[in-house]
């Protein structure tokens, strides 16, 4: 990509990059003199500015535009000759935003004017009263055929907000203006690629701070934290303030670049049903439209443009999103469709049709087809998402959706992953991310969202790690700009001004039960953990530039590598909770949400460790008898001691990140007359809300509800519970956060208690530390205080195994290891 960055500007959803050859001052001068001369004289032709995303219209000369005493024409003269000699309004509408456009951009060289610019501001000021008659015209025209304007079902609302030009509910916008409006980016997009000469450099510099500035700017029209929306018609249930607030922030970013923004409020705050009050705002504002024809984005009608809301979730709340609008909402007010499963309705035009659809990110992945080059090219990755038809796309990528919202968002943490590029090139005006954790690990979490959103051009992983992720207070600065332009958050502790509490909920108390081992697990723990120590320290010796030790253990670490390390860790964490787990075969699922190990992984393999390796590491019990362990022994009497204070009406859930353990736990609570359900990955999605539908409602139903940290520890209700036990401990605590919150929310009567439990002199109590770190990370982020990194890194993992400090050490790690 050769030559100067000659303009960027905003336009129907993204940055667009013009690119031309200045070799000198003087053809600067003359550039900004021929666009000068085009502006204030009368077009006597049909005018088409090549690579543009509006048309010109045709324009006959008026003797009614007069010259003005500065020689120049009157811009207002001009804008009205333009309204009545064009054939099509929508032409001179869009006609009127690229001479807006234009003088923008020469405002930024007004410095070098005689008049320091005022006469160009002015020309803007009469442009922006022009765009408004030219509205109104538009809306005359239409209405003069009346059989024509009540059969044509609007498309959208129309107005204009800022530098934000939105489609017009009166007149369709022409298909080359929508296809680039639901682009999923648009040419040139890329500031990084190719030779970067110092020109170059300085003028990404220039679009950074631009977009920077113009989200600061934003912030000058943000409603104020305390300002409420009514809620909508036909919703059955009344909002709390918070809700109301946050539906007013809604509706503000939704008329903002980009259109959306991540709603990160605590975990059981009612996000979903904020975010149906949105859609029923949307669906309130076209009441008593009439149906249209589809209106297709291309010439061979694959991709529909609608007004449909398209909401993506884990599998476990598809029916839990379809309950909320049955419940909450008036009988018919929002015609929803449920795309999963087999039986889903496959045809474009109904799906497009509907109100909302929701869906799952699984079907996502399967049904938005990734380009070849985008696949073989892991550079390809780092890139903003492109607009691009690929063979075997299906229904739910061939509809321009009217908003896209990902519940649960965190789920495309991993920027890089099927999942997360195939939902970042579905086609929507409006994007919203809705998490309660948008952070877990470390700011990398944060870039996929602003992916997701198309936030240009912080979309592009080259200027996200040069400009915010970099470590320094200049990037923290701007890191606090994207998170309070873009996110809304509130937490449960949180205050109004008025001082009341944002929400009522019932008091939270968490304990941890530190845990001795029996004599028999300690042998069988310090046995596995003396193994893995060894290994480890082997493994680290053997990098060292002692050629001799090297040489000596050469023999013995041939095949000891990062995943070997890693399975070590799991090993260890398992044995902590039974130690039978660790003669248990690992299955997909519990290996799956190790995502903060596989940082170590990488590490390891920038070392040029890459050898694969899985020696046994199982403890040698001697004996299956085993039937119990600390963990459980705890767990039984802890259920005992509440039942006999509290009563038999005290529910219980269980958490726990590995389904074998939840299977040890269901035969302990069998042998002692407990009934049980259990959610895990194999429970069909319908299965899930039906138990858990009993579980809260019905005094008589199972008292215990275990359920597998992945499948079961986001989205769910569980208010019918008041204690819940953790019983391993994950390297995200975010994970665990949300288990938490499964059943303290919005709608608990209760005061909840949340077990935690650590076994002593083990492995825990050091993850335990990990977790601390990363908890104080996302705090801070979301705070805008200072951020600091939270891998898990060599230094971590010497300090998990107690492996103390030497000169060897020291030369194969430097800061990022010691």
């Amino acid at each position: 990509m050769s030559g100067a960055l000659k303009e960027r500007r905003w336009a129907n959803g993204a940055f667009i990059v013009d690119f031309s050859l200045k070799k000198s001052q003087e053809s600067r001068k003359r550039k900004v003199g021929r666009v000068l001369q085009d502006v204030n004289s009368l077009p006597q032709e049909k005018l088409q500015e090549k690579k543009s995303l509006v048309v010109k219209p045709k324009i006959k000369s008026d003797s009614a535009v007069q010259p003005m005493s500065d020689g120049s024409s009157s811009v207002a003269a001009l804008t009205q000759s333009v309204i009545r000699s064009a054939k099509d309004p929508i032409a001179a509408r869009q006609y009127i935003v690229s001479e807006i456009e234009k003088k923008k951009n020469l405002l930024r060289m007004a410095s070098r004017l005689p008049d320091g610019g005022q006469k160009i501001k002015d020309q803007l000021r009469q442009l922006q009263e022009a765009l408004v008659t030219c509205g109104n015209a538009d809306v005359t025209t239409n209405t003069s055929d009346s059989k024509t304007a009540s059969s044509v079902r609007p498309a959208f609302t129309s107005h204009s907000e800022g530098n934000r030009v939105l489609p017009t509910e009166n007149q369709r916008l022409p298909p080359h203006v929508l296809r680039e409006m639901y682009s999923q980016s648009a040419p040139g997009k890329n500031l990084y690629g190719g030779r970067m000469t110092g020109q170059r450099l300085e003028l990404v510099s220039s679009v950074t701070n631009e977009a920077l500035e113009t989200l600061h700017k934003q912030l000058k029209s943000c409603p104020s934290a305390e300002k409420e929306t009514e809620d909508p018609q036909h919703l059955l249930v009344s909002l709390m303030t918070h809700q109301r607030q946050a539906l007013t922030w809604l509706l503000w970013r939704e008329k903002q670049q980009p259109a959306g923004g991540i709603l990160a409020d605590d975990m059981g705050l009612g996000k979903t049903l904020t975010m149906i009050s949105l859609v029923m705002k949307d669906c309130q504002n076209q009441t008593g439209v009439e149906d249209a024809k589809p209106q297709w984005l291309d010439k061979d009608k694959s991709i529909v443009l609608s007004r449909c809301s398209l909401i993506v979730c884990p599998a476990s709340l598809v029916h839990q999103w379809a309950k909320e609008i049955e419940t909450r909402c008036r009988r018919s007010s929002l015609n929803y469709i449920l795309y999963h499963g087999d039986k889903r309705e496959r045809s474009v035009l109904k799906l497009s049709q509907a109100d909302i659809v929701i869906t799952t990110y699984n079907l996502v992945q399967k049904e938005v087809q990734l380009p070849k080059l985008l696949k073989s090219d892991k550079s390809q990755q780092d890139k903003p998402a492109t607009d691009e038809i690929v063979e075997g796309d299906g229904p739910l990528a061939r509809i321009a959706w009217k908003r896209v919202i990902l519940d649960e968002a965190h789920g495309i943490k991993n920027y890089r992953s099927s999942t997360a590029l195939s939902v970042c090139r579905l086609r929507a005006n409006h994007r919203w991310a809705l998490t309660g954790t948008p952070i877990q690990n470390d700011l990398s979490d944060f870039y996929s969202l602003l992916r997701f959103l198309r936030c240009s051009p912080f979309d592009e992983l080259k200027v996200w790690k040069k400009w915010v992720e970099n470590k320094g207070a200049s990037g923290d600065e701007r890191l606090a700009v994207l998170i309070r332009s873009l996110l809304l958050r509130r937490t449960k502790d949180q205050k109004m001004e008025s001082g009341a509490a944002l929400v009522p909920l019932p008091e939270k108390n968490i304990i941890t039960h530190y845990i001795d081992f029996g004599a028999y697990e300690r042998k069988l723990y310090d046995q596995l953990y003396k193994k893995c120590e060894n290994v480890m320290v082997n493994y680290i010796s053997s990098k060292s530039n002692d050629s001799l030790r090297s040489s000596q253990l050469a023999a013995t670490n041939k095949k000891i590598g990062g995943d070997t390390i890693l399975l070590m860790l799991l090993r260890l964490r398992q044995c902590c909770s039974h130690p039978l787990l660790t003669k248990e075969e690992l299955v997909k699922e519990e290996l799956m949400g190790e995502g903060v190990e596989l940082d170590l992984v990488s590490a390891m393999k920038e070392l040029g460790i890459q050898e694969k390796a899985a020696p046994s590491l199982a403890c040698e019990s001697g004996s299956d008898a085993i039937v119990s362990s600390a963990k459980i022994t705890l767990l039984i009497n802890k259920l005992k001691e509440v039942t006999s204070s509290a009563g038999r009406s005290t529910k219980f859930v269980v958490v726990s990140q590995w389904t074998s353990m939840l299977n040890l736990v269901a035969d302990s609570l069998k042998r002692e007359d407990y009934s049980h359900y259990t959610i895990q990955g194999d429970v069909p999605p319908k299965k899930r809300s039906e138990m858990v539908h009993d579980f809260n409602t019905n005094a008589n139903s199972p008292r215990v509800m275990l359920v597998s940290l992945r499948a079961g520890g986001v989205g769910l209700n569980l208010i019918g519970a008041s204690h819940l036990f953790i019983m391993d401990l994950h390297w995200n605590p975010a994970l665990e956060l949300q288990a938490c919150d499964r059943i303290y929310r919005v709608g608990q009567k209760n005061d909840v208690v949340i077990h935690k439990m650590i076994c002593k002199a083990t492995i825990e109590e050091k993850i335990w530390e990990l977790q601390k770190k990363k908890m104080q990370l996302a705090s801070s982020v979301l705070t805008g205080s200072k951020t600091s990194h939270s891998k898990l890194t060599l230094e971590d993992l010497k300090s998990l195994f107690s492996i103390r400090e030497s000169s060897s050490w020291t030369r194969f790690g430097g800061e990022g290891f010691m």
